[in-house]
């Protein structure tokens, strides 16, 4: 009988798959270069089964989860209504996710004269931290933002392809709770409002059928209120947000809406960099799912 080989070398391709993974699988939810060396490793001296590398995985990433700090900011999907004459009007709402929270977004805009458009949004998200392995809540934060815009937008000459340029100010809050348990009782929280300038340039191509825009957006954050008496990881929040209140973003977006006509489904996703901190605690990623209507 042929003896089984319980491990196999893996060849250069798998390598590459794997290393691959394992950078994604940090740059997305651990947020740092120390954790993919280490299981590659491990990976390529044969020590770890893929069963028992994507167990580590997971233990990593609930320690990770658990202990970080609260999120300050999440990227809200960007507003494309593809307008190409007056008197047209825009409305579209989404579930949204990302790495710390879920929401729910609605957006509307309504174009009063030929190249002019006026624009609002309101979104809303919740996230709640729990401790391993007993699924004990520890932890929950949630924030809200809503918008009001102005700009223009130029079809081209057959209508197919939209040039739209907006400009927003909108004003939210953030807010987070740490749990204390028994015996201690030590609850702790952190809350702040926000004012939020942008501006949003994009260009969509639009069919009967289907509707893609690529759309990059400018962000000016001013924490101001901020209240509480956080501290996790060692690291006073309340003063850490006090001390970094101004943040420049950008964030660079994709747009996709499949229907007929007027009705579509749509799908977006949003990737915000921060241009001025780093290693500012926020959600880089945001992806959502609607419904979008124009008439």
């Amino acid at each position: 009988m042929k003896k089984r080989i319980p491990y196999s070398v893996p060849n250069d391709f798998s390598c590459f798959v794997q290393i691959a993974l394992l950078l994604a699988f940090k740059h997305f939810l651990l947020r740092g270069p120390n954790a993919v060396p280490f299981l590659s490793f491990l990976r390529h001296l044969r020590l770890f089964t893929y069963t028992a590398t994507a167990k580590f995985m997971l233990v990593i990433t609930i320690a990770t989860c658990v202990s970080c700090s609260p999120v300050y900011y999440v990227p809200a999907s960007h507003q494309v209504p593809g307008f190409t004459k007056a008197k047209q009007y825009h409305m579209e709402a989404s579930a949204s996710q990302t790495p710390s929270s879920s929401g729910f977004e609605g957006r509307f805009a309504i174009a009063p004269y030929r190249r002019m458009a006026v624009l609002g949004s309101i979104s809303r998200f919740q996230g709640k931290a729990y401790a391993y392995p007993n699924q004990t809540l520890i932890g929950s934060g949630d924030g809200s933002l809503a918008e009001l815009g102005l700009g223009f937008f130029k079809p081209g000459k057959n209508k197919t392809w939209v040039l739209e340029n907006y400009t927003f100010l909108g004003t939210g809050n953030v807010s987070y709770r740490k749990l204390g348990g028994f015996p201690f009782n030590d609850d702790q929280y952190l809350s702040a409002s926000l004012t939020r300038l942008s501006n949003q340039t994009s260009l969509s191509y639009l069919h009967d059928l289907f509707e893609v825009a690529f759309s990059g957006r400018l962000i000016y954050l001013n924490y101001y209120h901020i209240k509480g008496n956080l501290d996790l990881n060692e690291l006073n929040n309340n003063l850490y947000l006090s001390r970094y209140p101004h943040q420049l973003l950008f964030e660079p977006g994709l747009s996709l809406r499949l229907g007929y006509k007027n009705v579509k489904l749509s799908a977006n996703i949003i990737h915000a960099i921060n241009l001025s901190h780093r290693d500012f605690e926020q959600d880089d990623i945001n992806v959502g799912l609607g419904l979008s209507v124009r008439f």
